[in-house]
C-alpha cells in the first residue's frame, strides 16, 4: 500500500509539474504546420530521452551523411495528451547534430515534427516517435523505477 501511495504521488506531482511548465515555457517560433515529407532525410535523439536532462541532441542526416548549416525547429507532443506539447529551436553542435533545449515534464510515448530549414530556404518536415525515460527522477519527494 506504501508503494502504491509513492506511486500515486509521483503521478501526481508529474502531471502537475508537467502543467506549470508548458504553461510557463518560453516557446521558440513555431513550426507547426504541414511541411513536405522526404524519405531521404532522418533525424533521431542521440542517446535515450530522460526527463533529467535540460538539453537533448537530435542528429539529421540526409541519404546517410550529416545535414549541416541547416535550421532546426522542433513541435513535440506527448503521445495521448494534447495539452503536452512544446517547441524549440536547435543549434548546430556539430555536422548533422543539433541541440535542443527543453526538459520533459512526463515520461512516457512522444511524437515530435522535427523540421529543417536548409540554407537555400527549402523545408523538410520528419516526424519521429520516442519514449521519455522517468525512471530515476525524483519527483514530490518519491523516486521512480522501472
Amino acid at each position: 500500500m506504501k508503494r502504491l501511495a509513492i506511486v500515486v504521488a509521483a503521478a501526481i506531482g508529474g502531471f502537475a509539474a508537467a502543467i506549470i511548465h508548458f504553461t510557463h515555457a518560453q516557446t521558440a517560433q513555431t513550426c507547426l504546420g504541414d511541411y513536405p515529407r522526404d524519405s531521404s532525410y532522418s533525424a533521431h535523439f542521440s542517446g535515450s530521452v530522460t526527463m533529467s536532462e535540460t538539453n537533448h541532441t537530435i542528429v539529421v542526416m540526409h541519404n546517410g551523411s550529416p545535414v549541416s548549416g541547416a535550421q532546426l525547429c522542433l513541435d513535440t507532443f506527448m503521445t495521448g495528451m494534447s495539452g503536452m506539447a512544446m517547441t524549440t529551436n536547435g543549434t548546430e553542435q556539430s555536422s548533422g547534430h543539433y541541440q535542443v533545449p527543453f526538459q520533459f515534464a512526463m515520461g512516457g510515448p512522444w511524437q515530435a515534427n522535427v523540421v529543417i530549414t536548409k540554407p537555400n530556404g527549402q523545408q523538410i518536415g520528419v516526424p519521429i516517435t520516442f519514449n521519455v525515460d522517468a525512471s530515476g527522477v525524483n519527483i514530490a519527494g518519491a523516486t521512480a523505477s522501472p
